[in-house]
């Protein structure tokens, strides 16, 4: 190992730490991390202690506790928009994690923080291990649509649909209710609450599609809206509205 140093600074290459003491630089940073004051602080060092990580090639999973304790990291930044610090931690979590709920909260905070492509790159990524995950599905969908390439974003959508993500249907209804197409919206809320009766939204969103008709124009130009005949909510939709 002396041997390799030396060739090292004899090239001007930088030399990593010795497998065997980089264990111990790893705990070093943890401990430093939980030493640290809440917030950039602790933060800056929960993001020296990944990249550490990352330096390790054959290091062990990250024990549950200290993923929770670098993932309240991340999200209390990101909460703050200090989206730098926060994807300082949410980038190598997310790669020593590879999973539903770091790809979501990945996805989210680049998003948030003007990194739409990346975004799609990671839970595109995670949807290639997960193919299964109607979240991942939705999620990607509903981004999609927020960028403005609805084509894309409905294609993403159906298949979560599919896979029976009632989000996903609620957001394709609420498209169609945004562009006037009332049976469709009707159809697609009603069948949210059938499955999901106390979805956070979608009654309200399904009451808004009932009652708004359009007449045809009047004389003057101008739309008026008529109430309509509903059939009756499904079973569970009274609860949800309450």
């Amino acid at each position: 190992m002396d041997l390799v140093i030396a060739l090292a600074a004899v090239l001007g290459v930088a030399a990593g730490p010795p497998q065997d003491g980089i264990a111990a630089e790893v705990e070093r940073a943890w401990a430093a991390a939980r030493a640290a004051p809440e917030g950039p602080a602790r933060n800056a060092e929960l993001a020296r202690w990944l990249d550490l990580r990352q330096r390790w090639p054959e290091r062990p999973p990250v024990p549950a506790d200290r993923m929770q304790g670098a993932w309240e990291g991340w999200v209390e930044a990101a909460r703050d928009l200090r989206f730098d610090e926060a994807l300082a931690i949410g980038r190598p979590l997310h790669a020593e994690a590879r999973a539903t709920w770091s790809a979501l909260s990945l996805s989210l905070t680049l998003n948030r923080s003007g990194h739409p492509r990346e975004a799609d790159a990671v839970l595109g990524g995670q949807i290639e291990r997960e193919p299964a995950v109607a979240g991942l599905w939705s999620q990607r969908g509903i981004y999609e649509l927020a960028n403005g390439d609805e084509a894309v974003a409905l294609g993403y959508l159906d298949q979560a649909v599919e896979l029976g993500s009632a989000d996903a249907r609620a957001v394709i209804a609420r498209l169609d209710l945004s562009r006037e197409r009332w049976t469709e919206a009707r159809e697609g809320f009603r069948e949210v609450l059938v499955h999901e009766p106390t979805h956070p939204w979608a009654a309200r969103a399904w009451g808004v599609a009932l009652l708004a008709k359009p007449a045809l124009p009047g004389a003057d130009g101008t739309r008026s809206y008529s109430v309509q005949d509903p059939a009756g909510p499904p079973a569970g939709a009274d609860d949800a509205r309450r």
